[in-house]
């Protein structure tokens, strides 16, 4: 016959008070409760405490032993703090690992206190994983009354935790969804960005700082995140967009901080401001590098004590926000410059993630397109479809080297609606497409020609294809060359020029032969040159 092997934690030992049948005041530990059945005689006992609890422990463990004196115990020590849950896993499933199970000998089961802790069902689960364990239910008083009735027994079923667990995984995910808003991205730093924002906001309430270029999408996360901070019920106020270009200097503090009546020439009524306006809610400040120093002073104190003082007023008002700051200029050099507080930037940058460009984001670029098509589509009340070969043909054009997309995701807004405001039947075609990469490719060169080199020699010589697979590194080198072989009338001329210092160690000076070469690279001759 099989003896029973009983594993319990500490807790299981823990004192309660009962009447028995004569209204006796009795006191008992809930291990008594399984030991004391009469269905399941126990023959091994081995508990699990935690090293603060060693005094406690050793003596109720010496009154058992002595009450229950053919039952062997056993014990194991955590040597952990007690809520650190990570360390305590880890002991728990180590020991149920390395347990050397005997199911030919023993039968073994679990019992845990009414008030189970998140360990216990460590332990059950991690056991179950290795062989079939049953938890056993403990008896409340202990009486010849309740012994004989039928113990109470339960299977751990381990598909309702594995339900649990799909269900948990299901919620993050739905969390992480809400900050992509909706877009199935594939580019793993923007899900790495998105997973750590969901963990910060689940763990802290410290200000997220976000950087990116113009149009990278800093509004659209700062939006989702508030959306995804009240699903979650972490806040219940508004969400406050204020961008800080569009502050009015002289009265910055007072749209942010309010003001009282009278405070300054204008100021017939009270104003609350902007950051009393997001209280419990979350504040939105975009493009925080411009925000004056006066401004960033208070701001500080505000974040830090949650308290301001409105322009005009001796009365503080106090507040609380989730506040998300955005910036598409190093704040850091700004501080090194003095253009901005060093303090405020160590407070507002407690996380702090720089998104990356459009053009840096080419593999999600078909899941921004279908979501702009879709956005049209629902904002028109019609369904906008785009043709299979001019979608890839645009999304080609989008993910090559000579699209620029200077204002990332702005650009690419425009662009889809202008599109579909050229299709007359819903349907945006190759035609139409075409049309819209002509107008891209113009207007990012009108950008080249008023800030950086221009490559219009290049650009008429070569093949549209070899052109837009170019570097700028060799764009730059082959512009160079090309307007300098425009001075000459022949190839030695030009080859004299380009190559007066390594002709000079040659032997043999075969500067024409050279100069072809490398203009054959590109499929350009003499001839198209000069033409």
């Amino acid at each position: 016959m099989k003896e029973n092997v009983l594993f319990a934690f500490y807790e299981i030992l823990d004192l309660l008070v009962y009447n028995d049948d004569n209204g006796e005041e009795k006191r008992w530990t809930q291990i008594e409760g399984c030991i004391e059945q009469n269905q399941l005689p126990i023959t091994q006992v081995h508990i699990f405490y935690f090293i603060e609890d060693i005094k406690l422990f050793e003596k109720m463990l010496k009154k058992l032993q002595e009450k229950y004196k053919h039952i062997h115990f056993s014990y194991d020590v955590f040597d952990c703090d007690q809520y650190d849950t990570k360390k305590v896993a880890q002991f728990v499933y180590k020991y149920i690992l390395t347990y050397k199970y005997d199911t030919s000998k023993y039968n073994y089961y679990f019992t845990h206190p009414k008030q189970a802790t998140l360990r216990t069902f460590m332990f059950y689960y991690g056991i179950s994983s290795r062989l079939a364990c049953q938890y056993m239910i403990p008896f409340t008083p202990i009486s010849s009354e309740y012994r004989s009735q039928q113990i109470l027994l339960r299977s751990i079923d381990l598909s309702v935790y594995r339900d649990i667990a799909y269900e948990c995984q299901q919620h993050t995910l739905l969390g992480y969804n809400v900050l992509l808003g909706g877009i199935q991205s594939k580019h793993p730093e923007m899900l790495n960005i998105v997973s750590e924002m969901e963990n910060a906001v689940a763990n802290s309430r410290g200000p997220l700082l976000l950087y990116g270029s113009t149009g990278s999408g800093k509004t659209r996360i700062a939006q989702q995140m508030a959306k995804l901070l009240k699903e979650k019920g972490y806040v219940q106020g508004p969400f406050i967009e204020v961008n800080c270009a569009t502050l009015n200097n002289d009265l910055a503090a007072s749209q942010l901080f309010g003001h009282v009546k009278g405070a300054f020439t204008g100021a017939i009524a009270n104003y609350k401001g902007l950051l009393a306006s997001a209280n419990n809610g979350v504040l939105f400040l975009d493009e925080i590098s411009l925000l004056d120093m006066q401004c960033q002073g208070m701001l500080l104190r505000a974040i830090e004590d949650g308290i301001w003082f409105p322009i005009g007023s001796e009365t503080p008002v106090y507040g609380n926000f989730f506040l998300i700051c955005a910036s598409n200029v190093d704040l850091v050099s700004a501080s090194k410059q003095g253009l901005f507080r060093e303090d405020l930037l160590a407070r507002i940058s407690m996380w702090e993630y720089s998104l990356p460009s459009l053009k840096e984001r080419s593999i999600d670029f078909e899941a921004y397109l279908d979501y702009e098509l879709n956005n049209i589509s629902t904002n028109i009340c019609s369904l906008l479809l785009m043709h299979k070969e001019a979608k890839k043909m645009y999304i080609d054009f989008a993910r090559s080297k000579q699209s620029v997309w200077r204002y990332n995701l702005r650009d690419l807004h425009a662009s889809v609606q202008r599109m579909a405001a050229h299709s007359t039947d819903g349907r945006i075609t190759v035609d139409i497409v075409s049309r819209e990469m002509q107008y891209l490719k113009s207007n990012w060169i009108r950008w080249q020609n008023t800030t950086t080199e221009t490559f219009e020699l290049s650009q008429s010589l070569l093949d549209e294809e070899i052109y837009s697979n170019l570097d700028y590194f060799e764009l730059v080198q082959l512009e160079a060359v090309l307007q300098e072989c425009k001075k000459y009338k022949t190839l030695a001329e030009a080859g004299r020029t380009l190559f007066n210092k390594s002709r000079q160690i040659k032997s043999t000076q075969n500067d024409s032969h050279r100069l072809r070469l490398f203009l054959k690279k590109y499929n350009i001759t003499w001839q198209m040159i000069q033409d």
